[in-house]
């Protein structure tokens, strides 16, 4: 709340997304057209060690040189308070009642036209007490898979601790418990996942962006030889 006063305060409107994860307010600042993004966020770190994360109009983390600028602002004292906004120029709060059924279903839409079947997949879903426990169960049951949750309840004092992505002991035992295909753990604000296989082997991120990094060059090829493939045309007496 101090946070969306001082923005009120200088006379811009907050748009308040409450609990999602934080790659959904990268996308909701696209998708709003706001100015920026702002996450309170302890990451991948227990509750206690919360910080903000600032994105700017397109979604993107700020530059070193603007977070600078930001901490300079702050440091020598912030705006003169005689040049403050008063009256019907002070902003307002909008809440963004379907914050997180929009980031969800733009989820969902990113993997449609892949051809992908979750109809016969269970899954082990670890949210880690955390910002996930809202929308990750929900999109993967809607794409039709079976999934099993744990610690997707939370109080904000529970985050991450002794579970999520930095912690894989319970979505570990989890999978062993349901039989499940793959295992899932979210860090508190979702910008991080880790993997667990039916075996219980752990996948960590390394192996993830090289799986993305091979499908991804393996599509770019398949375009590039559509595109060199130039059609010839001919008659009957040719």
């Amino acid at each position: 709340d101090v946070y969306k006063r001082q923005i009120m305060s200088m006379g811009g409107n907050v748009l308040d997304a409450g609990i999602i994860p934080t790659p959904g307010v990268a996308y909701l600042v696209r998708e709003l057209h706001a100015e920026g993004g702002i996450v309170i966020s302890a990451s991948h770190n227990p509750p206690e060690y919360n910080g903000i994360k600032f994105f700017d109009r397109q979604g993107f983390k700020l530059t070193e040189e603007a977070e600078a600028e930001i901490e300079s602002f702050v440091l020598a004292g912030g705006a003169d308070p005689e040049s403050l906004p008063s009256g019907d120029a002070v902003g307002v709060v909008l809440p963004v009642e379907d914050a997180c059924e929009l980031y969800i279903q733009h989820a969902i839409s990113s993997l449609q036209d892949k051809t992908l079947d979750f109809s016969k997949l269970t899954i082990a879903l670890d949210t880690g007490h955390g910002a996930s426990s809202l929308t990750t169960a929900a999109a993967l049951e809607q794409l039709g898979a079976t999934v099993h949750v744990i610690n997707d309840g939370f109080n904000g004092v529970d985050i991450n601790v002794e579970c999520g992505s930095t912690h894989l002991e319970p979505v570990k035992e989890l999978l062993a418990e349901t039989g499940a295909h793959i295992g899932i753990a979210h860090d508190g604000d979702a910008d991080r996942v880790m993997f667990v296989d039916e075996l219980g082997n752990e996948i960590d991120g390394d192996v993830v962006e090289t799986v993305c990094a091979l499908s991804a060059s393996r599509k770019r090829w398949k375009r590039q030889a559509f595109r060199s493939c130039k059609p010839r045309w001919g008659t009957s007496t040719s």
